[in-house]
């Protein structure tokens, strides 16, 4: 029998089956996960077909606003669907059969998810490193350091200067010299945290120079309290959501400027400051902490 000798009726039911198949077809998205990650953390969002034997790819939102992320296995706890308790291996060839089996072709033309995503997040290239110069720095009306001028340079695979969105981590940790009794096999001088920063990076923030972050000192200042030694360890955490986690550390920055007079005036019990020199916040600070 041909189509043209089905009945209307039949045919048009037939049109109607074969349009909601497809719609349905086409519709369809991957299947939905549920992840528990070693630090507590639950996460529910579609498999990706990205998903390899390094990471877990999940597909967050839908429309012209999605997000993907990758996890690594490592830190996965437990994983499950509709409910069921899966593996690894699972759920990787559960991605392996959805990537061959899909028929969607893109155009190279055409954004992929995680450039959209990049693209929404205020990113040019993804992030493949982080470098920074750190140095101590005044920046305003008195004599002392204020604390440590960092220049934060985010950078593509290729080495260049690409922006981005995300939280910076900042720890200074410097020696800090101690009753001998408190460390002797030390000779007195133990590794203390000087400052600790959490600052917000927007994309607008980096430019052709980088990005300059001011992180003044706190309770602790340096040029107050010379039971800090001169030199330091900046450490820098960048959180980049959808990029990774990008470290860098920096050794012998100088937290205390060089200064021979200053330092012989306090041997004799002295003042390092002048009368006639302005001192700011960190003296007030300092108060009790050494000579003034």
């Amino acid at each position: 029998m041909t189509v043209a000798s089905i009945p209307t009726k039949e045919t048009l039911l037939l049109l109607t089956l074969a349009i909601f198949t497809l719609a349905v077809a086409n519709d369809a998205s991957g299947e939905v996960v549920e992840v528990r990650l070693t630090d507590g953390k639950k996460m529910t969002a579609e498999l990706h077909p990205r998903t390899d034997g390094e990471h877990l790819w999940l597909r967050f939102g839908s429309g012209a606003t999605v997000i993907l992320r990758s996890i690594a296995w490592e830190r996965i706890e437990s994983a499950s669907i509709d409910g069921e308790e899966v593996s690894a291996v699972e759920i990787q060839d559960l991605a392996t059969r959805e990537m061959v089996g899909s028929d969607t072709i893109v155009a190279p033309s055409t954004p992929s998810y995680a450039e959209q995503a990049r693209d929404l997040l205020g990113f040019t290239r993804r992030i493949a490193a982080v470098e920074f110069d750190a140095q101590a720095a005044n920046w305003d009306g008195d004599v002392e350091f204020d604390g440590i001028a960092l220049r934060l340079f985010p950078l593509d695979a290729d080495g260049q200067l690409t922006t981005a969105r995300g939280t910076l981590y900042v720890e200074l940790v410097a020696g800090r010299r101690v009753d001998f009794d408190q460390a002797p096999n030390a000779r007195g001088l133990v590794s203390s945290q000087l400052g600790q920063w959490t600052v917000a990076v927007d994309a607008t923030d980096i430019n052709n120079n980088g990005m300059l972050v001011k992180l003044p000192f706190k309770s602790n200042h340096p040029e107050f309290d010379t039971n800090w030694i001169s030199h330091g360890l900046v450490h820098v955490r960048f959180v980049v959501p959808g990029h990774g986690v990008f470290e860098h550390s920096f050794d012998g920055v100088r937290v205390r400027p060089y200064a021979p007079l200053r330092d012989a005036l306090e041997r004799n019990g002295q003042s390092r400051f002048l009368p006639t020199e302005q001192t700011g916040v960190g003296k007030r600070l300092q108060t009790g902490f050494g000579p003034q």
